[in-house]
């Protein structure tokens, strides 16, 4: 739900650093521009950008609820408990996929299936099990449910995977799930047959069965259930082997949340009495128990070499605990860590290609947490970025005043930004005054909610966008594609209060669109202008191009390219092309991912469905990005164009925006910025490998997360740029010399500096004027962008205020409280 318009001000300053010192020369903030005649770009005098500081969007992630990494170590899927589901590449920790929940969603587990097709190649299947007592598996090119079996048992509370050294040869993989009527029950995956087919079921026992795993050598299983035992079956005859009772020697009963066997054959589990234990599996007594934690022990992950055992819980404690020798039946605890602020409900141990093993951990705090597994006392966990779950924006800059489309859940929220007081500038101009940055500007009048849409369905947003005036929104779930009309809306007062209590009057009314039937599911969606000379455009809008028409571009899986006319009144959109992509990027393939062609693995398998679609503000270019490979799309002659050559880095791309004079810059996960000339599809001079280009600084690589978003000065003659991560903004003039490298220092100068306590001198990286001048956020970034040559945008949350919509962590003493 969004909060109360009456809180939702912008805030409007000139940049958000510190005040420039006085005898500094004064600098834009986005650097320098190219030179035009005094009455095109803004004076000296008023040189500083607006920038809108808007808090108002509603950003709620939810916990993270079930972890599992594809066998190759290359993909980690993360389900969320809305029912969203992210695909992490384990190299660069980037999320290259996501698919959208529903409302109602219990997802409690997921499991990735190794698939051999005919011809000796490799699948990768997900699949998930739900309290609704569903298994699913999931599409991921088209981002649905593929197949849906019942568990014929109920809710199913965990899933585990058969291990592949214990597998038959020629089987087909299968997979365990614990159900909620006290059977645990084997399911396979058939090749080339969606779903799962059920196999086998073992004896009943008293309780739920909320925790299940398989032994190495495939022939057993190992289950926890909800009256506090440990059982043990034999797959073939579905006899059992053992039954242990789980407890602290109270008496009671201790619901067996997490079990894991180790490589050896050892048994563990983590019980609601904050118990971890080990198990001999041949005679069923136990090697080692330990009470580290305050509450419910939820998940449990072990080495691949099966020396040491990660426990996490209620408490957001990550407990060690480690053999004491090679081969020994002695365990220790070695440390606890509490890298979470909430509870922990998730962990696991994946193996990326060529690196060390990492314990991945996430749970109600909605963030994960990287740990390296052999160095878990010596390192500190990284965290996987500051924006989990981040909702879709989209900024119509060309609407009067600007709007901003934000989806979430079911709904798309359209809000008015607000507007800075002209009274300062007009007294500027008189007295010769001039604003410092970070100093404040009036606010004439602030944002407006204009109209929540909700979507019918239960599906929640897959992609949204907006026209550049704002007056089309379109949004895309797993079910279809909508188009809507929005109004104008009730005009503000012109001297409108701020932070009222009073609502805001007036809203905009909200007309469906019809579209064609029978479009695809859309991964990506965009809404440009009509190129001038299409020819088209006087048939798709009928009343002329001038008349509001526009195009609606969808992104479809495959990849493919539906390019639509949406005419100026009320009539139906038409399609107008269908362009399918080249699977090939200029006949020589896809440039190659963490696997070869030889040996294709999960994040290949997912790199084919293209997520980021962007287009030019004059809508005659469109560019799509499928992991490394960048198409090129000429929108006034429905065609493709070119594919672009690959970045140097071999990452996947992150971010891409088109900026004046047809040029498309480019950005991966490892911070490689390069431009392009859309109409040659060739290197710009400006990062032409070899020529005039220049050599990114370190300070770029520098930046914390990936470059999430690029936005150029909207000016025809500038070469600004703004590029933003989720926790800084870097600014940048590609018509400026990069900056020179920091002198070097030595040892002594480096030392003294420390002891003087001064700042290193050099590079800093954040001084007015400088070119790649980067500027650190204190709360996470959701959007950064320019309005116009002299205002921008910025979209951000307090995170202290996210997690106040978090359930309360479990209560902890602290010293002197």
């Amino acid at each position: 739900m969004v909060r109360k318009r009456s809180r939702a001000a912008t805030e409007e300053g000139a940049t958000p650093q510190p005040r420039r010192p006085a005898k500094q020369p004064r600098a834009a903030p986005h650097v320098k521009q190219a030179k035009a005649p005094a009455e095109a770009l803004p004076s000296p005098k008023t040189d500083l950008t607006r920038l809108h500081r808007a808090r108002f969007v509603a950003w709620s992630p939810t916990a993270i609820v079930a972890l599992a990494a594809s066998g190759d170590g290359t993909l980690l899927a993360a389900a969320r408990e809305s029912g969203d589901i992210e695909l992490w590449e384990t190299d660069t920790w980037t999320c290259t996929l996501r698919i959208p929940g529903r409302d109602n969603a219990s997802l409690t587990s997921l499991a990735w299936l190794r698939d051999s097709e005919p011809g000796g190649d490799v699948a990768w299947r997900l699949f998930s099990g739900g309290l609704d007592g569903e298994l699913v598996e999931w599409d991921l090119a088209q981002r649905r449910p593929l197949a849906t079996s019942d568990s014929l048992g109920g809710a199913v509370w965990a899933l585990a995977v058969e291990p592949v050294e214990g597998a038959e040869a020629g089987s087909s993989p299968r997979v365990a799930a614990a159900c909620d009527d006290g059977c645990v029950r084997v399911f396979a995956a058939e090749p080339g047959r969606p779903g799962l087919a059920y196999v086998r079921c073992m004896p009943a026992v008293a309780g739920r069965v909320v925790s299940v795993a398989w032994h190495p050598s495939g022939g057993s299983l190992v289950a926890g259930t909800s009256q506090g035992t440990l059982h043990a079956w034999d797959i073939a005859a579905a006899r059992e082997l053992l039954r242990i009772t789980v407890g602290d020697g109270s008496g009671r009963e201790h619901c067996v949340w997490a079990v894991a066997v180790l490589a050896d054959g050892t048994m563990a589990s983590g019980d609601a009495g904050g118990g971890v234990a080990l198990w001999d599996a041949r005679l069923g007594t136990r090697l080692a128990g330990f009470s580290r934690h305050r509450a419910d022990v939820l998940a449990l992950a072990a080495s691949p070499d099966g020396g040491a055992l990660f426990a996490a819980g209620v408490d957001s404690q990550v407990a060690l605990f480690r053999r004491v020798s090679a081969g020994s039946q002695r365990w220790a605890f070695l440390e606890a860590r509490r890298p979470h602020t909430h509870d922990v409900r998730a962990a696991a141990v994946v193996s990326p290609p060529g690196a060390e093993p990492l314990l991945v951990t996430g749970g109600h705090d909605a963030v994960l947490i990287v740990h390296s597994v052999p160095r878990f006392q010596q390192e500190h966990p990284v965290r996987v970025g500051r924006c989990p779950q981040p909702p879709l924006l989209a900024v119509a800059a060309a609407a009067c005043p600007e709007r901003l489309v934000a989806a979430h859940g079911r709904g798309v929220d359209v809000w008015q930004l607000g507007a800075a007081s002209s009274r300062a500038e007009q007294a500027a101009s008189i007295s010769g005054w001039t604003h410092e940055e970070g100093s404040p500007v009036d606010v004439l009048r602030g944002p407006r909610h204009l109209a929540r849409i909700g979507l019918k369905g239960p599906h929640h947003v897959l992609a949204a966008a907006a026209s550049p005036d704002g007056a089309l929104v379109a949004a895309s779930d797993a079910a279809c594609v909508r188009l809507y009309q929005v109004g104008a809306g009730a005009s503000a007062a012109p001297e409108e209060a701020v932070g009222t209590e009073d609502a805001y009057p007036g809203g905009a009314a909200i007309t469906p669109r019809r579209l064609p039937a029978g479009l695809p599911l859309a991964t990506a969606l965009a809404l440009t202008v009509v190129p001038g000379n299409a020819e088209s455009a006087a048939d798709v809008a009928k009343g002329g191009s001038g008349g509001g028409a526009c195009r609606l571009l969808l992104l479809a899986p495959g990849p493919e390219l539906v390019v639509l006319g949406v005419p100026g009144d009320q009539a139906e959109a038409m399609i107008l092309a269908t362009l399918r992509l080249p699977d090939e990027a200029g006949g020589g393939g896809l440039a190659a991912g963490p696997g070869s062609a030889a040996s294709p693995t999960a994040a290949d398998q997912v790199a084919a469905a293209a997520a980021l679609l962007a287009v030019s503000r004059d809508g005659r270019w469109a560019a799509v990005a499928s992991r490394q490979i960048v198409h090129l799309i000429d929108l006034t002659g429905l065609r493709h164009h070119a594919v672009l050559p690959p970045l140097q880095g071999g990452q996947p791309i992150t971010a891409m925006a088109f900026g004046p004079g047809d040029v498309l810059a480019v950005a991966d996960a490892g911070s490689d910025l390069q431009l392009f000339d859309a109409e040659s599809a060739r290197h710009a001079d400006w990062s032409r490998p070899g020529g005039a280009g220049v050599a990114l600084p370190a300070r770029l690589a520098a930046m914390p997360g990936h470059i999430a978003g690029i936005s150029f000065n909207p000016h025809h003659q500038a070469r600004a740029a703004v590029l933003h991560t989720s926790t800084a903004l870097c600014l940048v003039d590609f018509a400026a010399p990069a900056p020179p490298p920091p002198p070097a220092r030595t040892g002594a100068q480096r030392r003294a500096d420390r002891k003087a306590r001064r700042p290193p001198e050099g590079d800093a990286g954040c001084r007015v004027g400088d070119n790649f001048r980067v500027l650190p956020l204190d709360e996470p970034c959701l959007h950064a962008g320019y309005l116009s040559p002299v205002s921008a945008l910025l979209v951000e949350k307090s995170w202290d205020e996210v997690v106040k919509a978090f359930p309360p962590p479990l209560l902890r003493h602290r010293y002197g409280s």
